[in-house]
């Protein structure tokens, strides 16, 4: 599976939450929270979601003005992919635009509490980017395979998490011990690691566009 930047991003901003927010906090739920949130996109209509009255918005990480935000902005979405996490009641969504009037590709982050949502913090990328291409993100992201591991082979919350601070510092210290599958493949913007072979690695060095 690829280590996709987006994904460990949703994993950083789940931990730094400790108290549920959906009052009822079902898989169906959050589906239904990404579902609308999606639709609203679509539209460039942000008064369609289920907001709580002191909802706050965010992009990039700043304060920002939702009727003013990405979301006013008709957009068709070409791919999305959602992780969902029960245990915070929270999501975040990865999707690509890839209109070559403006492509995009957007990470957001959903919270709530009792079936509204209470906050929106969105990632938006575009031409002027770090490694852009919506049209090679979406070509590689669509090839992940997100089917439920058997058991076995899954790792503990605490594990996944260590993996993806590891991975986030390893941007700015070369030596933090990353502990990379074999073989791996990382989708970084619209450059991937790996050529579909078992020696395939996530080290930096190995990036190509083909």
């Amino acid at each position: 599976r690829r280590l996709s930047q987006a994904a460990f991003a949703s994993i950083l901003l789940s931990v730094t939450y400790t108290t549920p927010v959906w009052a009822a906090c079902t898989r169906a739920s959050l589906t239904s929270a990404v579902d609308r949130y999606l639709a609203a996109q679509g539209m460039g209509d942000p008064a369609s979601l289920p907001l709580a009255a002191k909802a706050t918005y965010a992009e990039q990480f700043e304060p920002a003005d939702l009727q003013k935000g990405i979301l006013t902005q008709v957009l068709k979405v070409d791919y999305h992919h959602s992780l969902l996490d029960v245990k915070q009641c929270e999501t975040f969504t990865e999707l690509a635009v890839t209109n070559p009037a403006h492509p995009y590709v957007i990470g957001t982050h959903l919270k709530g509490d009792d079936d509204v949502i209470t906050a929106i913090n969105s990632l938006i990328t575009d031409a002027d980017d770090w490694l852009f291409h919506a049209g090679n993100f979406m070509k590689y992201a669509i090839q992940d395979d997100w089917n439920v591991l058997e058991r076995e082979h899954r790792r503990s919350r605490e594990e996944l998490v260590a993996a993806a601070n590891a991975y986030l510092d390893y941007f700015s210290d070369k030596t933090v011990k990353v502990p990379w599958g074999k073989p791996c493949r990382r989708l970084e913007g619209g450059l991937i690691t790996g050529k579909g072979v078992p020696e395939d690695t996530c080290r930096s060095e190995e990036h190509t566009s083909e």
